[in-house]
């Protein structure tokens, strides 16, 4: 008898390793990091105040336990 021929194993498929990204918005850089934090601040005191006032003059208790 002969010997068995070993079995060609195919070659495996190339995968692209290429990286696809959308170009930056125009927009992205417009504001300064000061900016930001100004409006964030004023985010801040708008929602302190509005909280301020919802418990203002209530002397019931909200959260009694």
């Amino acid at each position: 008898m002969t010997k068995p021929k070993p079995k060609v194993i195919p070659e495996p498929e190339v995968i692209k390793r290429e990286v696809k990204s959308n170009p930056v918005p125009k927009n992205l850089f417009k504001k300064t990091i000061a900016e930001i934090g100004k409006e964030k601040e004023e985010r801040r005191k708008a929602k302190l105040e509005s909280v301020r006032k919802q418990y203002e003059g209530d002397t019931k208790k909200k959260f009694d336990f």
